[in-house]
C-alpha cells in the first residue's frame, strides 16, 4: 500500500480551519522490470489499495541490482512536502526503502531519507520535499 498526502507548514488551530485532504494513489506502471507482484496484473494495483492487505504486494528483485520500479500516479502533485506512506517489510537479513517523486521525463524532483525495513510488515511514513510538479513515484531498495 502507497499513499501521499501533502503536509501543511501551518499548524490547524480549530476544526474549521480543517481543509479535505487529497490521497493520491499508483495509477500506472511505468518502469517496473524484475519486480512482481504477489497477484496477477499490473503491479500499480497492489500498491492503490485504501486499506492495507498484506496478501497483496510488490516485491523487488534482489537488493544488490538496485533496479528502482516507477509508478505513474492518478494525478499531478504540486510542488511542496508530501508524506508518502509504505506499508513494506523485507525477506533478508538487512533492507531499505526510500521513495522518489519524479517529473513527467523522470527528473527527480525530491526524494525521502531512507528507511530501514522490519522483517515483519510495517508501515513507514516517508517524507518528500518536491521542487516542482511531479507525476511519477519511483520505489529504491538496498540493503
Amino acid at each position: 500500500m502507497i499513499g501521499l498526502q501533502a503536509l501543511s507548514a501551518a499548524p490547524l488551530s480549530a476544526l474549521v480551519e480543517v481543509a479535505p485532504v487529497g490521497v493520491y494513489r499508483a495509477g500506472s506502471d511505468i518502469a517496473v522490470a524484475g519486480w512482481t507482484a504477489s497477484t496477477s496484473g499490473a503491479l500499480y494495483a497492489a500498491l492503490d489499495e485504501a486499506a492495507p492487505d498484506d496478501a497483496d504486494y510488490v516485491r523487488s528483485p534482489v537488493l544488490d541490482a538496485a533496479v528502482p520500479a516507477v509508478f505513474g500516479l492518478g494525478a499531478t502533485l504540486p510542488a511542496g512536502t508530501w508524506r508518502v506512506r509504505v506499508r513494506a517489510r523485507r525477506t533478508d537479513s538487512t533492507g531499505r526503502t526510500r521513495v522518489q517523486l519524479l517529473d513527467g521525463s523522470g527528473t527527480p524532483l525530491g526524494a525521502s531519507a531512507w528507511a530501514t525495513l522490519s522483517p515483519a510488515f510495517a508501515t513507514y511514513d516517508l517524507l518528500v520535499n518536491t521542487t516542482g510538479p511531479s507525476n511519477r513515484l519511483q520505489i529504491e531498495v538496498a540493503p
